[in-house]
Parts: structure tokens; sequence; C-alpha cells
């Protein structure tokens, strides 16, 4: 079965990454009803981490770190809505400090049956920390969307799209 990739797609929805990606299937399969092509959905709820100035002070400028908490408190469940409203799945990466800093909103998640998937403690590029201290927020991240989200992510996204030499051995 021969398969081409489409386009990728992403975008922001109040500090929520959305990305889809598509795959066209050049032979009929036995998806449900007609369907041609496959669509993953998976989102980055990555909320005031991505607007740091210094992730380990966790300071920023006050309007953009404030535009990060919109994105679990007020889209994340306009989000889980319409996915509920469409009977669709998602995967959602989660840096391991939002899903503590949110717990409710990691919940909401696990029972709407999407998946959770690490990514990063502070959202912090693996390539800038030593295989060390990679392995250890790695695990951190594991533990705490577990302990929150009820089961063990599967998942991985490196933080800002930004894998080290060793992340693909670590994970």
């Amino acid at each position: 079965m021969k398969s081409r990739p489409l386009s990728s797609l992403c975008c922001w929805f109040a500090g929520v990454a959305i990305w889809a990606w598509g795959t066209a299937i050049a032979q009929p399969t036995p998806w449900p009803g007609e369907a041609s092509v496959a669509v993953t959905l998976s989102f980055d709820l990555d909320a005031e981490t991505l607007w740091w100035d210094d992730p380990e002070a966790m300071t920023g400028p006050v309007g953009p770190v404030s535009q990060g908490a919109y994105g679990p408190g007020v889209a994340l469940p306009k989000i889980l809505g319409l996915l509920a409203r469409h009977q669709l799945k998602a995967t959602f990466f989660v840096p391991s400090w939002v899903a503590e800093r949110y717990p409710e909103a990691i919940r909401s998640i696990a029972r709407g049956g999407h998946e959770l998937g690490a990514h990063g403690v502070k959202h912090e590029s693996p390539r800038l920390l030593g295989p060390a201290e990679e392995l250890n927020r790695l695990r951190e991240s594991i533990a705490v969307l577990e302990r929150i989200g009820g089961r063990r992510p599967v998942g991985y996204r490196a933080p800002a799209w930004d894998p080290s030499p060793v992340t693909l051995k670590l994970v």
C-alpha cells in the first residue's frame, strides 16, 4: 500500500499549537465509510512557557506571558468540546510544568480519551541540555503526566522541535 504525505498544517490558537498531518493512500483501505485520507491531530499545550525570557526564573513580558494562561483555561475546553462533537481523538503534548500548574486541564484531556504526550518540563530545548539532564527531565515529564493524567504517556515531542543528538536514544 503506497502512501504520499500531504502538507502539514500548524496554527496557533491562544497559546496552543495545533498540528494536523495527513496521508493520502493510493489504494482503498478498510477505513470507515469512503475515507481516503488519514489525519492525525496533535496539540502543544505550552501555556506560559513559550513566552518566558528565562525558563529557569519563569520570567518574561507580563502581557505575552499572561496570554499563555488563556490556552489551558479558555482555549482547551473549546478545543475539547469541538473534538467531542466530532468524535475525534487527538494527542496533547504538555510540558510537565504546565500539567502541574493546570492539573484539571490535564485530567479533562485524559477524561476525553485523548493521548497525553511528554513535552519536556518547562519547554526547554533538549539541544541545550546535557544527556543526563535531558534524561532527568524526560523522566520527570513522564512521571508528572502519569500522576496527573492517570496513565503513562507513550508519545514524545521535543520542545521547540529541537531534539539533541541523543534524544531518540533516550526516548
